[in-house]
């Protein structure tokens, strides 16, 4: 219980030891990856750590980070995924999985308990990331859990994502980038252990878990309409941005639009809330969209149909991409072209031309090339002004009227980062 993985992918080799010393004063995914990855700086390696907590039965106790050097922004960053994979990682007996080292290959990582194997994944590289875990679910049978990159991270794309049962990410910086590099297609978890049988007082964790479960009542509005019911407030307010950063509202009709879709939601292991919502479109089925999802390929390219931004949603899920990033991007050449900076024909508000990017970002086509690299990068190759932070593209929360999101944006580690803070909250309630 409670062991570390190393697994070396140049000598594909898997050590697994005990955290040592100095790493068990740091408690949490995040602050265990943090330790490892600044013990051993390079950019072949990503951390998948989970804190002690992690896989019980409470509400927000399902997460898991992946703490890795951001090929986007060349800075320390961390990303963290909710669903199952963190709790199955934890039943595996493992706080963290290391991966470091380079791969001549494509592989994927199976751990199942103390048994832990380097497998071919000649035969997944090119699948999305829908396909590779229902490939690998066939393959090693029931209770897995997948997480996994798709061809934006097998293209290198600088903020591509790692996905996790089709709809949860390892969502910003680039971490699917990452796996690219080191030739890692997947990793497939499953464990064998008793999580709850590890509480040394149960009746005190009862006791904890009833009292902070009580106080979800709060969070009532999310459970009903998930994330997006925060563009009624933005948009409100004249924080949401529109066309590029140069406007603050939009068509706040869109939230009805998107609620329209919904047919069912869906909760992380263990959570009461269930803030996920599951859209049904043309006979198709996609997590979300959440608000930044909503704003990134909304209000910030311009487009009004629900529908192109659910599709969009769906995309870059099954590619593997962070739609905060991927939205910013496309709304950046949108405004080029609208500037005559760029002699392209794509405007505001053209949603098809929205999915059609997505698709040419991903493999790297034509102008996607160029978008792949992040707004910073592709602004810097034309000699002009984009907006980020440390080269991470901002979400939804116009920092010109919101300050304590100016602020965080500003000194946040990882960049025009909304979660590190949450400080949007007090923020928007005034």
């Amino acid at each position: 219980m409670d062991k570390i993985a190393v697994i070396d992918l140049s000598k594909r080799e898997v050590k697994v030891r005990d955290p040592n010393k100095d790493e068990q004063y740091f408690i949490g995914g995040k602050g265990l990856g943090f330790k490892v990855l600044s013990d051993n700086l390079r950019r072949d390696l990503i951390i998948f750590a989970s804190g002690p907590l992690t896989g019980l039965r409470l509400s927000g106790l399902s997460r898991c980070e992946a703490v890795f050097i951001s090929p986007l922004t060349g800075f320390v960053a961390d990303s963290s995924c909710g669903g199952f994979f963190g709790r199955e990682l934890r039943k595996a007996g493992y706080l963290a999985i290391i991966l470091q080292g380079k791969s001549d290959k494509p592989v994927y990582i199976k751990i199942e308990d103390e048994n832990i194997e380097i497998c071919d994944a000649d035969w997944l590289w090119g699948k999305n990331t829908f396909e590779t875990e229902d490939l690998l679910k066939k393959e090693l049978g029931k209770g897995f859990q997948i997480a996994s990159i798709g061809q934006a991270g097998e293209n290198l794309v600088r903020f591509a994502c790692i996905e996790h049962a089709k709809g949860r990410e390892f969502g910003r910086c680039g971490s699917g980038a990452v796996l690219g590099y080191i030739k890692v297609k997947a990793i497939a978890v499953k464990g064998s252990l008793d999580l709850e049988e590890t509480i040394a007082n149960y009746e005190k964790f009862e006791q904890l878990r009833d009292e902070f479960e009580n106080r979800l009542e709060v969070l009532e509005g999310i459970s009903k309409y998930g994330t997006p019911k925060m563009i009624l407030l933005t948009n409100e307010l004249g924080v949401l941005p529109t066309k590029y950063w140069q406007m603050g509202s939009f068509d706040s009709e869109i939230f009805d639009d998107v609620v329209k879709l919904y047919v069912r939601k869906k909760s992380c292991f263990g959570c009461k809330v269930g803030c996920a919502k599951i859209s049904r479109f043309d006979a198709k089925e996609v997590e979300g969209p959440e608000y930044e999802t909503l704003f990134a390929f909304g209000s910030l390219c311009g487009v009004r149909d629900a529908k192109i931004i659910a599709e969009a949603n769906l995309l870059c899920d099954m590619f593997g991409m962070d739609t905060i990033s991927a939205g910013n991007v496309i709304a950046f050449l949108f405004y080029l072209c609208e500037r005559g900076i760029i002699n392209e024909k794509y405007r505001f508000g053209d949603g098809e031309a929205v999915l059609e990017l997505i698709r040419k970002i991903s493999f790297r086509e034509g102008i996607g090339d160029k978008l792949a690299e992040g707004v910073k990068r592709f602004a810097e190759r034309l000699g002009v002004e984009g907006v980020h932070v440390k080269g991470l593209e901002p979400p939804g929360y116009d920092p010109r009227g919101l300050m304590g999101i100016a602020l965080g944006y500003a000194v946040s580690y990882r960049g025009a980062c909304h979660i590190k803070h949450c400080i949007y909250r007090p923020n928007l309630s005034g």
